[in-house]
């Protein structure tokens, strides 16, 4: 089943969970559930409709309305990461404020937010080339044949 079915269904059954929580409580757990799967399927989805060769007019548009809000949580990635890393500068060098209850460069999980909010930006706005390691391969491999 490819991502955009499974994303469908998914928004789906989202949908009639919602409307089912007024008849039992219960419903709000496959609601959760879909809404966790949603997410991870419209990622899976977007990326899909990157890898289209030459995509319609539709494909384009849905490209970018699937591409708006991963940027958008690639950038609060980002910026959560530097917010962390500039909190824990200034209390390290500048002034230790009481709030502040870390040690000497204690940066926890900021560098790898931030490492992965621009590395998702980056790769949300790669153009894919037809010199990737994939294409190189094959005409290595075909100069070898002959």
């Amino acid at each position: 089943m490819s991502a955009g079915k499974k994303l469908l269904v998914s928004l789906g059954v989202l949908i009639a969970s919602f409307a089912l929580i007024r008849v039992n409580g219960w419903f709000a757990l496959p609601a959760l559930i879909a809404f966790i799967l949603a997410i991870m399927y419209s990622i899976d989805f977007a990326w899909e409709l990157r890898e289209i060769e030459r995509p319609t007019g539709l494909q384009r548009l849905l490209r970018l309305l699937m591409s708006v809000p991963m940027a958008l949580f690639a950038m609060t990635v980002t910026l959560v990461g530097l917010s962390i890393a500039v909190w824990v500068i200034y209390n390290t060098f500048f002034e230790r404020l009481p709030q502040y209850t870390g040690g000497f460069l204690t940066f926890g999980i900021a560098p790898a937010m931030i490492l992965v909010g621009l590395g998702w930006l980056v790769s949300l706005f790669r153009r894919k080339s037809d010199d990737g390691p994939n294409n190189s391969l094959k005409r290595t491999d075909q100069s070898l044949r002959d």
